[in-house]
């Protein structure tokens, strides 16, 4: 019977100070992300998501895949995966001898270690980690795992755990977005993905496979106020529990620069994602500008994982800063 141990991952001491142990950076090529690796090693790209960190001398080779899991994966579901992988006639005596959760530096990971007997009978530990680390929609975690002799784990362990705790986001780079239906301009990360939709007020959105946000125009017919909209709405939502399970709503107002009040709904609800529960917190902007004499208004509407929000926060006021929309401000008149 293969042992099994539940872990706690606690990594200080090596992922300290990790350039002055010797590391150089890498940045992922078109994402804003990067890791250290040790200086006297080499990393070569091995195809469009994988990498390798090696030491020519010795052979030894660390392995880093981008990759993307659902809500639902935990260790089992690693031990599960990475068995099937090693299922190789080559092989003899596979064993597991670790799995479990925990962290790794400030990222969630699954570790599975695994034991087997190789060619002329010498045995080998393969030591694998799932990090989670969310990305944009292709890619929410990355993959490393490295195979050696099993007297020198305790050599190169350090190694790889000091790679995993140095993982972390570069200043994200923005694109623009112009919406031609209804000239709204808008920026945005440039990893993240749009589309165009036509129903209702989603004439735009965009994603980054955890977080939605929609952005569009409706005319108006009459002259019922951005609050009382805000408000109508809120109150409505409170109506249907079913809809937004445990909702928190508030209507707020914002005075911007040009002199206009934005209102906005926002708040927290719960969400089914796989049959799992996430809180999320949103936004929901009514915005009335005046067009050829008609008032027109926009809505903007942002949702993202609540347990996210400092990740989100920075890119939400960096969109809306630079949100460009059509037509005049509705201004209260002078009295």
């Amino acid at each position: 019977m293969p042992r099994i141990f539940l872990f706690i991952l606690v990594f200080v001491s090596v992922a300290i100070n990790s350039h002055a142990q010797g590391y150089v950076s890498y940045t992922l090529p078109n994402l804003p992300v990067e890791f250290d690796y040790p200086s006297d090693m080499e990393l070569e790209k091995t195809g469009k998501k994988s990498w390798v960190v090696f030491d020519k001398n010795v052979g030894t080779e660390f392995n880093i895949n981008l990759f993307n899991v659902s809500p639902r994966f935990n260790a089992d579901s690693l031990r599960y995966m990475m068995l099937k992988l090693y299922d190789d006639p080559d092989i003899k005596n596979l064993q597991v001898s670790e799995v479990g959760s925990g962290s790794m530096g400030p990222h969630r990971a699954e570790k599975l270690s695994l034991s087997f007997m190789g060619p002329h009978d010498k045995q080998y530990v393969s030591t694998i980690y799932l990090v989670y680390f969310h990305i944009n929609h292709e890619y929410n975690s990355l993959i490393f795992y490295f195979e050696i002799g099993a007297n020198n784990v305790i050599s190169y362990a350090p190694l790889q755990e000091a790679m995993i705790s140095s993982l972390r986001y570069k200043p994200f780079s923005y694109k623009k977005n112009i919406i031609e239906k209804e000239g709204i301009q808008l920026e945005y990360p440039n990893f993240w993905t749009e589309m165009a939709i036509d129903t209702g007020i989603g004439y735009l959105h965009i994603h980054d496979g955890r977080m939605k946000f929609f952005a569009g125009a409706v005319d108006r017919m009459d002259s019922t106020s951005l609050k009382t909209f805000a408000e109508v709405e809120r109150d409505s939502w409170k109506k249907q529990p079913a809809a937004f399970p445990n909702l928190k709503i508030k209507t707020q107002s914002v005075k911007c620069k040009n002199g206009e009040t934005q209102f906005f709904n926002q708040g927290t609800f719960d969400q089914q994602v796989y049959s799992i529960t996430r809180n999320v917190s949103f936004k929901k902007y009514f915005i009335r500008r005046i067009i050829e004499g008609k008032p027109k208004d926009f809505i903007i509407y942002w949702e993202y994982p609540t347990s996210a929000e400092k990740y989100y926060a920075p890119v939400h006021d960096i969109m809306m800063e630079s949100l460009r929309l059509p037509g005049k401000p509705e201004l209260p008149e002078k009295k």
